[in-house]
């Protein structure tokens, strides 16, 4: 967008679904809100979501959007005239079935649905690097093998093979065929002749080489001339003393050919080739030219497997829509289906597409006169071109779309950042080095409504600058300084701490903890010295996608405690595994001190807690393991020292995140040990935007630090940016894929190549990145902001002119751990013009000059460890007092939300309670299996019990349980139950829904037609079921269908956590965490009631109702007590309700089981619905189970 071009704001009452329209959304904007209020405009004028196309650049972001859109259509429904309320009723049920996500799976459903209009084939798979790895070493074994020996012995490209193997494996990852490969050579005309670009243009002056020219020197020149200069050339084509630095003048035969010339000299002028020996010519020679053969050989094994990667959707749905990226006279099939499916298309974060993407979204919506195309997006944060995305592809489409507005005003930050981020990024060409290009920033403005803008921040009870610049340091000397202001910000007097924020709208300040402080660096090694500084005072740290986390000791510590529990037996060899565990943080032995009999180096209670440990284990009982171990060995008070809390926090992550990979993916112990050792060694390969192994929550309060890049969409209180001392990556060996000169259509031609040439092309384009990677950055913070000055960003000063031999005038930095000696003009250091960075320095020295929005903070480099650890300890103690969370006035469905919020810690609860049940010859307790696969309940061991005839290959047994359970917890309840049962059994989405959870436990459902017809018949059926009402104790003689339950009235797989026992004995902890399949809430005038709901498969000879409720007495009875004693208790902490008994009569909605199989439409049959006359019978039957539970415990720890 050029500079000239001046945006409207935009305004949601003027917003026309009849228009294409592009949206320029800057930082903190509201671009999320905008959308939303974009899509209730297009259902208000009858466009239902279900015909609008929603991407976005993340899986993540598009949960996020879809969880934003249902909001808004909720609020709709309760706002809207009558006329409108029943489009906002269906929104709601579209929302879940919309077309909202990335592109990739955009493409990977249209191949799916229309295969045949793609010409592709049904059912690909995701391509295998395996495969990829298996035809490199076909060719470099059966091609290649004569030209690898050849290459030269010395080398700069390493003969190894295993280093070609990698080179090869990163372009395949690098390639495709609209970049053009880049050829090393050794002379002018190698290199024309090795890129077809050049060899076009070149081609061009040949034919014209009688031609005249001229340059900004002036000078007439014929064509023929330059040539013959050109081919002599070692290094800039065009030598600027001869010829001028610039094109002025062109003279030829006729017009088309002046413009030809014209422009071959235009891309020519500013070239400079790197000529290169012939030795490393050929080295470099034989990877680049192997790259299209590598290429096209894999392309083919793909097709040969029916496999694509995600690049491959792209390009398939690319190319079936608009052939070579050029649009056909005649839409195609799929560009026609495509249309019919998507009325509207929306894209989200548009500066990072690419041009094979655009090249999609422009033939099929703004090609189309009954289709539109809305895309959002912002220039400034364009930060992702290391993945493919194209700014130019941007500017391409918005000239495109013509009608354009934008989001100007900042709803994220203080009044006075707002103004201080406007003057920072408004640095211009007066320096020399602006922030941002001309033309892509303009001011932000703040909110106009005192309720959204957000007070700036008080510092020692006065208001302060939004942004602190540190001295000029050096790396070491800002990462000691930002600790410091961190603990200064956080220091506490009189239940004040020193700094306190404001949220948006909010006339009172608050305290800051050390999670409200995030620290952002351009890459991780730019964080090292600030992670050490914190973990030396013992601030506590989480690291967002921590790649570098598994190779810790604590992720060996842990491989050890899990090789114990995998180990057959404890005796012979493998009981020296336990040596390695006594060593770890876990018992915290000394090695010296150990015997090589590991029974001789503990008691026998230690060794009881490991032997209960591997009972846990061979049950899956993951989360009651984990925590049992924390219990057992106190580790979490062994380490709860300042000095040691980072390391507790890495135990913690790796622990929580190997149990959650347990459940999840129901591996065994053995797949885990080796996935964590996978992870250990590969660290290296991992990239921020390819892992998320760690989540960025943690228990603590806890400082963040992550890459600018994951930061992107977030905001935070303070922001400490450590960005700008690193340069470009020296070391980096390529491939590099880089950008050149325009092509006709305004998007710049992609290269790719090894080699110093692409290297610094590719270098280049990365430093022109950083400035909007700064801006990214910089508009994170909501209220202070902290930054550098590096002394790298000045010019070092000599202690004599060379010329004048006299001392020149320096100054020396005192902060940090070396005197630097520093140019001075007129008292103020002298920006260095060569670094990467002026840029910033620049910007940071405009502000401490204004004086209004920044403070040049003083610091004398003091820093004392000890003294900060005790600050630190007091801020520790102070952050750890109890808060109680207000929410007595949260209605309903945020209630649910709620519950799991406020009741959710570290650990993840998977039980199922299936199997705990109680028999007629007495209460047996069996423990819970803990693992939600395994419903053993559901299909009982003593099957003479439910001996029936129904279809004979029917399936049954726990793989069913657990397939048709999936299929409940995903089902559209309403409008499955809404529709007859002739319309279910034809329904594909619900089809493919049966047919995925099928085929995900191994059931072969296309095998069997028959199976599907039963299974959308039972589902139907359950649906529509009548349900008897309960209210507290009664049950009201009314019935209910499940069809009724809107999803946001219900949650599936609701994970509970109940303290069993008055006297704190946790020795129930088995038993009293776990999954509800079902929770949901009915309304009843004023009054709400939560009930819980289990699905059950089995197969009962009968259903009426007497059967059921045999069924439950004799399987599910102190399940029943759990799951209703554990809904009490959860709402009673949810309202601070001190009265159970008040909440059972006003707001329990009884528990119900309902026998899928047996259910009948408007009929009770198959349902057991059940209620206690008080609480005081439900509370003392679950007395009487903690009773027998305990018994139960003993009698497992003595086996």
């Amino acid at each position: 967008m050029s500079d000239k071009t001046v945006l409207k704001s935009f305004d949601i009452e003027k917003f026309s679904p009849e228009q294409d329209q592009y949206i320029e959304a800057s930082a903190g904007t509201g671009k999320t809100y905008t959308i939303r209020k974009i899509s209730a405009e297009l259902v208000r004028n009858n466009i239902p979501l279900s015909e609008v196309l929603f991407v976005t650049y993340t899986e993540k972001a598009a949960g996020e959007m879809r969880d934003r859109i249902r909001e808004e259509m909720n609020e709709c429904v309760e706002k809207a005239s009558p006329a409108e309320k029943r489009l906002f009723e269906r929104a709601c049920q579209d929302v879940d079935k919309a077309m909202i996500g990335t592109i990739h799976s955009f493409c990977r459903k249209t191949l799916h649905d229309f295969a045949y209009e793609a010409n592709v084939p049904f059912d690909m798979e995701n391509a295998d690097d395996q495969a990829a790895e298996a035809v490199i070493d076909r060719l470099i074994r059966d091609e290649w093998e004569k030209d690898i020996c050849s290459l030269p012995r010395e080398t700069a490209l390493p003969k190894d093979v295993e280093y070609i193997k990698i080179m090869l494996k990163k372009a395949l990852k690098a390639y495709s065929p609209e970049k053009e490969p880049v050829f090393p050579a050794t002379n002018v005309q190698e290199w024309i002749d090795h890129n077809p670009t050049a060899k076009k243009h070149f081609d061009v002056l040949q034919q014209n080489s009688r031609a005249i020219f001229s340059g900004n020197k002036g000078g007439e020149k014929t064509v023929e001339f330059l040539i013959g200069s050109m081919l002599k050339s070692k290094g800039k084509l065009v030598n600027g003393n001869s010829f001028g630095s610039q094109l002025a003048s062109v003279s030829a035969d006729s017009p088309e050919k002046q413009k030809e010339v014209t422009e071959a000299l235009k891309y020519f002028y500013p070239l400079k080739v790197t000529l290169l020996d012939s030795d490393t010519a050929k080295r470099l020679g034989f990877l680049n030219r192997r790259m299209t053969e590598l290429y096209e050989l894999w392309q083919q094994e793909k097709a040969r497997q029916k496999a694509q990667s995600f690049d491959d959707m792209i390009s398939a749905v690319r190319e079936a829509v608009c052939p070579n990226g050029k649009a056909p006279e005649t839409p195609t099939f799929l560009c026609k289906k495509i249309r019919d499916a998507y009325k509207i298309a929306i894209i989200d974060e548009f500066q990072d597409t690419n041009e094979f993407q655009w090249n999609i979204f422009e033939t099929v919506f703004l090609n189309s006169e009954k289709n539109h195309l809305i895309v959002v997006g912002d220039p400034k944060q364009s930060i992702y071109s290391f993945q493919g995305a194209d700014l130019q592809v941007y500017r391409k489409a918005t000239k495109s779309i013509t009608n354009g507005s934008k989001l100007a005003t900042n709803f994220r930050s203080s009044i006075s950042m707002i103004k201080a981020c406007n003057s920072m990024f408004s640095v211009g060409d007066e320096s020399g080095y602006p922030f941002l290009p001309k033309g892509d920033f303009s001011d932000s403005e703040y909110p106009k409504n005192v309720e959204d803008q957000r007070q700036n921040a008080v510092f020692n009870g006065k208001e302060t600058k939004p942004i602190w610049i540190s001295p000029i340091v050096p790396e070491k000397g800002f990462a000691r300084f930002a600790v410091q202001k961190i603990i200064e910000c956080c220091k506490e007097t009189d239940d004040k701490t020193a700094l306190q924020v404001f949220d948006r709208g909010k006339t009172e300040p608050r305290n800051v903890n050390f999670s409200d402080f995030v620290i952002l660096g351009r890459t991780r090694p730019e964080m090292n010295e600030i992670k050490k500084c914190l973990t030396a005072v013992g601030i506590p740290f989480v690291l967002y996608k921590d790649t570098s986390l598994f190779n810790s000791r604590e992720c060996a510590e842990w491989i050890s405690v899990l090789r114990v529990l995998a180990a057959p037996n404890l005796s012979g060899y493998s009981s020296k595994l336990l040596n390695s565990v006594f060593v770890s943080d876990f018992f915290g032995m000394d090695l010296l001190n150990l015997s090589d009999d590991p029974q001789k180096n503990t008691d026998e209670k230690v060794l009881s807690q490991i032997a209960y440990w591997r009972l846990l284990a061979s049950k899956k009982q993951w989360t009651e393991l984990q925590e049992q171990i924390y219990e057992d060995t106190c580790v979490e008070q062994k380490l709860s020292s300042p000095s040691r809390l980072q390391d507790l926090m890495k135990l913690r992550q790796i622990g929580n995140y190997i149990f959650g990979y347990l459940y999840e993916k129901k591996v065994t112990l053995q797949q885990a040990i080796k996935h964590l050792e996978t992870l250990s060694k590969n660290n290296k390969e991992a990239s921020d935007e390819e892992r998320n192994l760690v989540a960025k929550g943690t228990d603590f309060k806890a400082v963040r630090l992550m890459t600018i890049h994951a930061s992107k969409g977030l905001e935070f209180p303070v922001v400490i940016s450590c960005a700008g001392f690193k340069d470009v990556n020296t070391h980096a060996e390529g491939p590099f894929v880089f950008s050149a000169e325009e092509k006709n259509d305004g998007v710049s031609q992609k290269y790719v190549g090894f080699g110093k040439d692409a290297k610094n092309s590719r270098q280049s384009e990365e430093v022109v990145e950083w400035h909007r990677l700064l801006y990214v950055d910089y508009t994170r913070a909501s209220s202070l902001l902290i930054l550098p000055q590096y002394d790298v960003w000045y010019e070092c000063a000599q202690e004599k002119n060379p010329i004048t031999n006299r001392n020149v005038n320096v100054y020396e930095t005192r902060y940090g751990l070396r005197m630097q000696k520093l140019r001075l003009n007129e008292g103020k250091p002298i920006i260095d013009g060569g670094s990467s960075w002026t840029f910033l320095a620049y910007a940071h020295d405009k502000l401490c000059e204004e004086n209004e929005f920044a403070a040049l903070c003083e610091w004398d480099g003091s820093w004392d460890v000890d003294a900060l650890r005790k600050e630190v300890a007091a801020e520790l103690a102070f952050f750890n007092k109890d808060e109680k969370k207000d929410t007595s006035e949260l209605p309903s469905d945020e209630i649910l939300k709620a519950i799991r919020k406020t009741l959710k810690d570290s650990s993840l609860y998977q039980h199922s309670y299936s199997s705990i049940d109680k028999k007629s010859s007495g209460i047996d307790i069996q423990s819970a299996d803990g693992d939600r696969q395994n419903r053993s309940g559901d299909e009982p061991d003593d099957e003479s019990v439910f001996e029936v005839a129904e279809d004979s290959d029917y399936p049954r047994g726990n793989l069913y349980g657990e397939a048709l359970h999936q299929v409940f917890e995903e089902l559209d309840f309403v409008r499955i139950g809404s529709m007859s049962l002739d319309e279910a059994q034809k329904d594909a989405e619900l089809l493919d829904l049966i047919t995925n959870k099928f085929l995900s436990q191994g059931l072969p459902i296309g095998k069997h037609p028959n199976w599907m017809t039963r299974t959308v018949e039972i589902i139907w059926n359950t649906m529509n079921a009548s349900l008897q009402e309960i209210h507290g104790t009664e049950k009201t003689g009314k019935v209910f269908n499940l069809k009724e339950l809107e999803s946001s009235q219900r949650l599936a797989e609701m994970e509970f956590r109940l303290k069993a026992g008055d006297d704190g004995d946790e020795v129930l902890k088995t038993f009293t965490k776990g999954f509800m399949d079902l929770v949901f809430v009915r309304k009843d005038g004023d009054k709400e009631y939560y009930s819980v709901l289990d699905w059950k498969s089995n197969l009962l000879k009968q259903y009426d109702p007497e059967s059921s409720f045999e069924a439950v007495k004799e399987h599910y009875s102190i399940q029943m007590v759990l799951y209703s004693y554990c809904l009490i208790k959860w709402l009673c902490s949810i309202w601070e309700e001190p009265s159970p008994d008040k909440v059972y009569k006003e707001n329990f909605g009884g528990i119900y089981y309902v026998f899928a199989r047996g259910c009948q439409k408007e009929k009770t049959n198959g349902v057991y619905a059940h209620t206690w006359p008080s609480f005081k019978q439900l509370e003392d039957a679950y007395k009487e189970i903690e009773v027998l539970m305990r018994s139960r415990r003993k009698v497992e720890v003595k086996k």
